[in-house]
């Protein structure tokens, strides 16, 4: 999708940082952003674009993103050491992953 090198992280994050501002509806934008955001350590503003991406994917009702939402939070929680927020949201990710598989 981006022609970016990899090495370059905060680039990479800009430029996707940029797509999401131009398209701010779609929401395969956030998660590869929330990871370029942890990635420099900015835990608290990847936890609140986690949130972000949870609220946007609740309104266009995209039980995919949902649940991919809480397994990016789980992700973030990890990073902190905040293991039974972590879990938490491991266990709703897996609630919402199983149930799109029914």
């Amino acid at each position: 999708m981006l022609d970016v090198d990899g090495q370059d992280d905060l680039l990479t994050g800009a430029k996707i940082k940029l797509l999401q501002t131009q398209n701010p509806q779609d929401l395969n934008f956030l998660p590869p952003l929330i990871y370029s955001q942890a990635r420099r350590g900015d835990f608290a503003n990847s936890l609140a674009l986690a949130k972000e991406l949870q609220e946007k994917a609740t309104q266009q009702q995209n039980s995919l993103f949902i649940a991919k939402a809480q397994l990016v939070a789980a992700n973030i929680y990890v990073y902190e050491n905040l293991l039974d927020d972590a879990e938490q949201s491991l266990a709703k990710a897996d609630t919402g992953f199983q149930a799109l598989n029914d």
